[in-house]
Protein backbone atom coordinates (compact mmCIF):
# COMPACT_ATOMS: atom_id res chain seq x y z
CA UNK A 1 0.00 0.00 0.00
CA UNK A 2 2.58 2.35 0.86
CA UNK A 3 4.69 1.65 -2.35
CA UNK A 4 1.06 1.80 -4.46
CA UNK A 5 0.94 5.54 -2.81
CA UNK A 6 4.09 6.53 -3.70
CA UNK A 7 3.93 5.73 -7.25
CA UNK A 8 0.38 7.57 -7.14
CA UNK A 9 1.79 10.37 -5.68
CA UNK A 10 4.80 10.29 -8.52
CA UNK A 11 2.10 10.29 -11.30
CA UNK A 12 0.28 13.16 -9.19
CA UNK A 13 3.36 15.11 -9.23
CA UNK A 14 4.09 14.76 -12.92
CA UNK A 15 0.26 15.05 -14.14
CA UNK A 16 0.53 18.24 -12.26
CA UNK A 17 3.59 19.80 -14.12
CA UNK A 18 1.76 19.03 -17.28
CA UNK A 19 0.07 22.68 -18.35
CA UNK A 20 -2.44 20.90 -21.19
CA UNK A 21 -4.33 18.98 -17.50
CA UNK A 22 -4.10 22.42 -15.82
CA UNK A 23 -6.13 24.50 -18.29
CA UNK A 24 -7.80 21.35 -19.29
CA UNK A 25 -9.95 21.91 -15.76
CA UNK A 26 -9.70 25.26 -15.99
CA UNK A 27 -11.12 25.97 -19.48
CA UNK A 28 -14.00 23.32 -18.58
CA UNK A 29 -14.80 24.28 -15.17
CA UNK A 30 -15.25 28.12 -15.86
CA UNK A 31 -16.58 28.19 -18.77
CA UNK A 32 -19.69 26.12 -18.11
CA UNK A 33 -20.45 28.24 -15.15
CA UNK A 34 -20.02 31.10 -17.40
CA UNK A 35 -22.47 29.45 -20.07
CA UNK A 36 -25.03 29.10 -17.14
CA UNK A 37 -24.37 32.39 -16.40
CA UNK A 38 -25.39 33.57 -20.06
CA UNK A 39 -28.16 31.25 -20.36
CA UNK A 40 -29.95 32.66 -16.69
CA UNK A 41 -29.10 36.10 -18.23
CA UNK A 42 -30.87 35.51 -21.75
CA UNK A 43 -34.14 34.56 -19.35
CA UNK A 44 -33.77 37.39 -16.98
CA UNK A 45 -32.71 34.94 -14.55
CA UNK A 46 -29.97 34.48 -11.63
CA UNK A 47 -27.95 31.40 -11.92
CA UNK A 48 -29.00 28.54 -9.53
CA UNK A 49 -27.15 27.67 -6.81
CA UNK A 50 -25.90 24.46 -7.95
CA UNK A 51 -24.58 26.03 -11.05
CA UNK A 52 -20.92 25.51 -9.21
CA UNK A 53 -21.73 22.08 -8.31
CA UNK A 54 -22.77 21.26 -12.21
CA UNK A 55 -19.67 22.92 -13.31
CA UNK A 56 -17.17 21.04 -10.83
CA UNK A 57 -18.65 17.60 -11.93
CA UNK A 58 -17.95 18.73 -15.73
CA UNK A 59 -14.79 19.68 -14.66
CA UNK A 60 -14.10 16.89 -12.76
CA UNK A 61 -14.68 14.47 -15.55
CA UNK A 62 -13.03 16.64 -18.24
CA UNK A 63 -10.20 15.51 -16.10
CA UNK A 64 -10.99 11.99 -15.38
CA UNK A 65 -11.42 11.08 -19.06
CA UNK A 66 -7.52 12.24 -19.84
CA UNK A 67 -7.45 8.76 -18.63
CA UNK A 68 -7.75 7.14 -22.43
CA UNK A 69 -4.92 9.44 -23.64
CA UNK A 70 -2.60 9.41 -20.33
CA UNK A 71 -2.06 5.91 -21.78
CA UNK A 72 -1.02 7.06 -25.15
CA UNK A 73 1.34 9.42 -24.18
CA UNK A 74 3.06 6.87 -21.81
CA UNK A 75 3.66 4.68 -24.64
CA UNK A 76 4.67 7.58 -26.80
CA UNK A 77 7.50 8.94 -24.39
CA UNK A 78 8.17 5.43 -24.23
CA UNK A 79 7.76 4.80 -20.58
CA UNK A 80 4.61 2.56 -20.11
CA UNK A 81 7.21 -0.38 -20.47
CA UNK A 82 9.11 0.33 -17.55
CA UNK A 83 6.01 1.79 -15.61
CA UNK A 84 3.90 -1.19 -15.71
CA UNK A 85 6.77 -3.56 -14.95
CA UNK A 86 7.67 -2.90 -11.71
CA UNK A 87 7.04 -4.74 -8.43
CA UNK A 88 3.54 -4.44 -8.41
CA UNK A 89 1.16 -6.23 -10.30
CA UNK A 90 -0.18 -5.00 -13.99
CA UNK A 91 -3.64 -3.75 -12.67
CA UNK A 92 -2.09 -1.77 -9.88
CA UNK A 93 0.73 -0.24 -11.81
CA UNK A 94 -2.43 0.94 -14.50
CA UNK A 95 -4.08 2.08 -11.34
CA UNK A 96 -1.44 3.96 -9.95
CA UNK A 97 -1.23 5.93 -13.75
CA UNK A 98 -5.13 6.77 -13.61
CA UNK A 99 -5.94 7.90 -10.27
CA UNK A 100 -4.55 11.10 -10.59
CA UNK A 101 -6.61 11.90 -13.86
CA UNK A 102 -9.80 11.97 -11.34
CA UNK A 103 -8.17 13.34 -8.90
CA UNK A 104 -6.50 16.61 -9.88
CA UNK A 105 -10.20 16.98 -11.42
CA UNK A 106 -10.94 18.01 -7.77
CA UNK A 107 -9.97 21.34 -8.48
CA UNK A 108 -12.86 21.75 -10.25
CA UNK A 109 -15.04 22.44 -7.34
CA UNK A 110 -13.25 25.38 -5.79
CA UNK A 111 -12.40 26.81 -9.28
CA UNK A 112 -16.40 26.65 -9.76
CA UNK A 113 -17.45 28.00 -6.41
CA UNK A 114 -15.12 31.07 -6.56
CA UNK A 115 -16.09 31.85 -10.15
CA UNK A 116 -20.00 31.95 -8.87
CA UNK A 117 -18.38 34.07 -6.08
CA UNK A 118 -16.86 36.58 -8.48
CA UNK A 119 -19.96 36.84 -10.58
CA UNK A 120 -22.39 37.36 -7.38
CA UNK A 121 -23.83 33.99 -6.50
CA UNK A 122 -24.28 33.98 -2.98
CA UNK A 123 -26.55 31.08 -1.69
CA UNK A 124 -23.86 28.60 -2.18
CA UNK A 125 -23.92 26.23 0.24
CA UNK A 126 -21.86 23.37 1.08
CA UNK A 127 -23.22 20.34 3.14
CA UNK A 128 -21.61 17.18 4.47
CA UNK A 129 -24.06 15.50 2.35
CA UNK A 130 -22.45 17.11 -0.62
CA UNK A 131 -18.81 16.37 0.43
CA UNK A 132 -20.15 12.50 0.83
CA UNK A 133 -21.44 12.39 -2.49
CA UNK A 134 -18.29 14.69 -4.26
CA UNK A 135 -15.99 11.43 -3.06
CA UNK A 136 -18.47 9.10 -4.49
CA UNK A 137 -18.38 10.83 -7.38
CA UNK A 138 -14.48 10.38 -7.49
CA UNK A 139 -14.82 6.91 -6.49
CA UNK A 140 -17.03 6.10 -9.41
CA UNK A 141 -14.58 8.54 -12.21
CA UNK A 142 -11.99 6.78 -11.10
CA UNK A 143 -13.06 3.30 -11.78
CA UNK A 144 -14.68 4.12 -14.99
CA UNK A 145 -11.39 5.87 -15.65
CA UNK A 146 -9.28 2.21 -14.98
CA UNK A 147 -12.28 1.02 -17.46
CA UNK A 148 -11.68 3.26 -20.12
CA UNK A 149 -7.86 3.55 -19.86
CA UNK A 150 -8.10 -0.44 -20.19
CA UNK A 151 -9.57 -0.22 -23.63
CA UNK A 152 -7.49 2.58 -25.19
CA UNK A 153 -4.02 0.42 -24.09
CA UNK A 154 -3.65 -0.86 -27.58
CA UNK A 155 -5.05 2.38 -29.21
CA UNK A 156 -2.22 4.57 -31.07
CA UNK A 157 -4.78 7.39 -31.10
CA UNK A 158 -6.28 7.57 -27.55
CA UNK A 159 -6.32 11.25 -27.08
CA UNK A 160 -8.70 11.99 -29.68
CA UNK A 161 -11.02 9.62 -28.46
CA UNK A 162 -11.09 12.46 -24.90
CA UNK A 163 -14.21 14.37 -26.25
CA UNK A 164 -16.10 12.01 -27.33
CA UNK A 165 -16.33 9.76 -24.23
CA UNK A 166 -16.98 12.98 -22.22
CA UNK A 167 -20.63 14.40 -23.31
CA UNK A 168 -22.17 11.15 -24.15
CA UNK A 169 -21.45 9.80 -20.61
CA UNK A 170 -22.33 13.23 -18.49
CA UNK A 171 -25.39 13.55 -20.74
CA UNK A 172 -26.56 10.00 -19.89
CA UNK A 173 -25.44 10.62 -16.25
CA UNK A 174 -28.70 13.30 -15.72
CA UNK A 175 -25.75 16.64 -16.13
CA UNK A 176 -28.04 18.16 -18.00
CA UNK A 177 -31.81 18.52 -18.69
CA UNK A 178 -33.21 15.76 -20.82
CA UNK A 179 -36.63 14.76 -22.52
CA UNK A 180 -38.38 12.62 -20.64
CA UNK A 181 -38.17 9.56 -23.08
CA UNK A 182 -33.96 10.04 -22.66
CA UNK A 183 -34.84 10.08 -18.80
CA UNK A 184 -35.43 6.72 -19.04
CA UNK A 185 -32.35 5.86 -20.82
CA UNK A 186 -30.69 7.32 -18.04
CA UNK A 187 -32.61 5.20 -15.06
CA UNK A 188 -31.29 1.85 -16.93
CA UNK A 189 -27.66 3.55 -17.25
CA UNK A 190 -27.35 4.15 -13.89
CA UNK A 191 -26.93 0.88 -13.27
CA UNK A 192 -23.92 0.69 -15.45
CA UNK A 193 -21.99 3.95 -15.07
CA UNK A 194 -20.62 4.74 -11.93
CA UNK A 195 -21.01 8.06 -12.11
CA UNK A 196 -24.48 8.72 -12.90
CA UNK A 197 -26.22 8.56 -8.98
CA UNK A 198 -23.63 10.61 -7.20
CA UNK A 199 -24.10 13.39 -10.29
CA UNK A 200 -28.17 13.05 -9.72
CA UNK A 201 -27.50 13.21 -5.80
CA UNK A 202 -25.31 16.14 -5.88
CA UNK A 203 -28.20 17.75 -8.33
CA UNK A 204 -30.44 16.64 -6.17
CA UNK A 205 -32.29 14.74 -9.17
CA UNK A 206 -32.75 11.92 -7.03
CA UNK A 207 -32.79 11.26 -2.98
CA UNK A 208 -30.03 9.44 -1.69
CA UNK A 209 -31.74 5.66 -0.12
CA UNK A 210 -30.16 2.15 0.10
CA UNK A 211 -31.78 1.29 -2.75
CA UNK A 212 -29.96 4.27 -5.11
CA UNK A 213 -26.66 3.30 -3.44
CA UNK A 214 -27.38 -0.43 -3.44
CA UNK A 215 -27.21 0.80 -7.49
CA UNK A 216 -24.49 2.92 -7.20
CA UNK A 217 -22.48 0.31 -5.74
CA UNK A 218 -23.53 -2.51 -8.62
CA UNK A 219 -22.07 -0.37 -11.03
CA UNK A 220 -19.05 0.48 -9.77
CA UNK A 221 -18.20 -3.29 -9.12
CA UNK A 222 -19.31 -4.39 -12.86
CA UNK A 223 -16.86 -1.77 -13.95
CA UNK A 224 -14.45 -2.43 -11.47
CA UNK A 225 -14.32 -6.23 -12.75
CA UNK A 226 -14.50 -5.70 -16.57
CA UNK A 227 -11.26 -3.21 -15.96
CA UNK A 228 -9.62 -5.69 -14.31
CA UNK A 229 -10.24 -8.66 -16.70
CA UNK A 230 -9.77 -6.77 -19.96
CA UNK A 231 -7.02 -5.21 -18.49
CA UNK A 232 -4.68 -8.23 -17.73
CA UNK A 233 -5.91 -9.61 -20.95
CA UNK A 234 -4.79 -6.59 -23.11
CA UNK A 235 -1.67 -6.39 -21.48
CA UNK A 236 -0.93 -10.02 -21.80
CA UNK A 237 -1.75 -9.30 -25.24
CA UNK A 238 0.43 -5.91 -25.58
CA UNK A 239 3.57 -7.73 -24.10
CA UNK A 240 3.51 -10.62 -26.87
CA UNK A 241 3.01 -7.93 -29.18
CA UNK A 242 5.55 -5.65 -28.01
CA UNK A 243 2.71 -2.50 -28.48
CA UNK A 244 3.78 -0.82 -24.99
CA UNK A 245 6.58 1.73 -26.58
CA UNK A 246 9.90 1.56 -25.42
CA UNK A 247 12.24 -1.31 -25.51
CA UNK A 248 9.90 -4.82 -25.43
Amino acid sequence: MIRMSALIGFHLRQYSRNSYFIMNVLLATVSLVLFQYLAASVYHESITEVAWIRAGIFGLWASGTTAAGIVGMQKWQGTLLYLINNPLSDYVSLVALVVPAATFGLLSFPIAYGVCLMLGVTNMILTAYQLIFILLLWIGATILDLCIASLFILTKDAIIYETIIELPLLIFSGLFTLPAFMMRIVDVLEWIIPISLPIQWLLQQESFSFNSFLRYVISNLMMLTISFFVTRRIIEVAKQTGQFGGLS
